[in-house]
């Protein structure tokens, strides 16, 4: 098993043919052999190989997809020694859209740098780019992290992001390498902040048909005071989208009183693919703003496509809704791109680099 593994690595290193074979040969030698057992410092046989294949491999050129096939037979051998051996590359390419880290700082305990990505070819990227939580970084040390989109360059297609990350345990940052891996973002994002919805709440329903769900996630400071249990909770029946709602890529599928609280219900369809999300919220007679004291999440599959309902909960009664109006704060994404970029670098004190 190792040596099939660490035959695959070694293959795709771009290396002299004759140093490869030499390479293939000596790890299916040791492979086959019988070590023995000795006190004292020791190490397994294929650590030791993979260590080897390596220091040869960190001398040549190696492409995108062999660092990573490296990388993660590293990491299930050992995850300390990855990290030691990662490659330093501050630009990696796929898919025609270019990322990479142009400067960095480190202050104690805290970690800031600046990640650029760039469409080669033009189109996918611009000013609403979203990372979609689909970052992760790679450090020895737990962290909390956010990243923050700088601005956007029109002209290169480029935006930029900078990144902080702080030590959990307050200790000074010491290891000074650091990995960061994007696999998706959005773009091409529309907001609708403030948007009226043209719904008569004066004949809102107050015996609506009801269901009891699971829910998936919740929000509001009154969630738990809806919840029934084991994290089951009365919501609308979907019924069909309302055409006037003014929001493309949300449906507004329900609106009715249950026990006396209003439930508001919109629905998106494959939510991981476009991140679409929003809240509504009540403007009274007195141009006063009142907020959903909850929100509860739900999901139906549909021949494998994923479906999010979620419930919104204001404490209003009818009466009260004579004189409001519906508004709501919604957002959604076009476009979602996948792929795999990932860079390591090494921190210092004070660094600027720009990398082509």
């Amino acid at each position: 098993m190792e040596y099939n593994r660490l035959k695959t690595a070694v293959t795709d290193i771009r290396m002299p043919e004759d140093m490869q074979t030499r390479i293939l040969n000596n790890v299916q030698i040791q492979s086959r052999r019988k070590f023995p057992i000795r006190t004292g410092f020791w190490k397994r046989p294929a650590v030791i190989i993979v260590e080897a294949a390596l220091f040869i491999g960190l001398a040549i050129p190696v492409c995108v997809g062999a660092s990573e096939t490296i990388s993660q037979i590293m990491h299930r051998v050992s995850p300390s020694i990855a990290r030691f051996f990662q490659l330093v590359q501050e630009s990696c390419t796929d898919n025609d859209i270019k990322m990479e880290v142009i400067s960095s700082h480190i202050d104690g305990d805290t970690v800031s740098f600046y990640i650029t990505m760039q469409d080669l070819t033009g189109g996918r990227i611009d000013g609403t780019i979203d990372l979609n939580d689909s970052y992760f970084i790679d450090v020895p040390y737990d962290t909390s992290a956010y990243c923050q989109p700088l601005g956007y360059d029109t002209e290169t297609s480029t935006a930029t992001f900078m990144v902080n990350l702080t030590r959990m345990d307050g200790k000074p940052i010491t290891d000074r390498k650091v990995t960061f891996t994007v696999t998706e973002f959005l773009s091409r994002k529309t907001t609708y902040d403030g948007i009226e919805i043209p719904v008569d709440l004066t004949t809102i329903p107050t015996s609506p048909e009801t269901q009891l769900v699971h829910y998936t996630g919740a929000g509001g400071m009154g969630a738990k005071d809806a919840v029934h249990h084991d994290k089951m909770i009365e919501a609308l029946v979907p019924d069909s989208p309302d055409p006037d709602f003014p929001v493309s890529g949300i449906d507004l599928t329900g609106i009715g009183f249950v026990d006396g609280t209003l439930h508001i219900q919109t629905r998106v369809t494959d939510p991981l693919s476009n991140g679409n999300h929003g809240y509504f919220y009540l403007i009274d007679g007195d141009g006063s703003q009142i907020n959903y004291d909850a929100s509860y999440t739900f999901q139906q599959d549909t021949a494998g496509v994923r479906t999010d309902y979620t419930d919104h909960l204001f404490n209003v009664t009818p009466e009260q809704l004579v004189n409001c109006k519906l508004y709501g704060n919604f957002y959604t994404a076009a476009l979602l791109t996948r792929g795999y970029w990932s860079v390591t670098f090494n921190l210092e004190t004070e660094q600027s680099q720009n990398n082509s």
